[in-house]
């Protein structure tokens, strides 16, 4: 039997974060740099401004939450990314 690492995810959300999603990005890269997180993704929450932009120059994933609420999409992308790590 193969054991399975573990893995960790960032889920950010984020509506009309722009100024400040570059910086928690940056943290979220440190910490992927510093074995904490094994990846990020940016749940942009409808923002009118640059926020998935911005994100994605940080390169980070980004989502676009649908028409649930900002958990459940959150919840769903999780929900996700451990069936496809299984």
């Amino acid at each position: 039997m193969i054991a399975m690492k573990e893995k960790t995810l960032f889920i950010i959300p984020a509506y009309n974060e722009e100024f400040v999603t570059g910086k928690s990005l940056e943290l979220a890269l440190e910490c992927k740099r510093l074995g904490i997180a094994d990846e990020f993704i940016l749940l942009n929450d409808r923002s009118e401004d640059r926020t998935a932009e911005v994100a994605q120059k940080r390169g980070a994933e980004v989502f676009r939450r649908q028409q649930d609420d900002i958990r459940k999409a959150a919840e769903r992308i999780a929900q996700r990314r451990t069936k496809i790590a299984r």
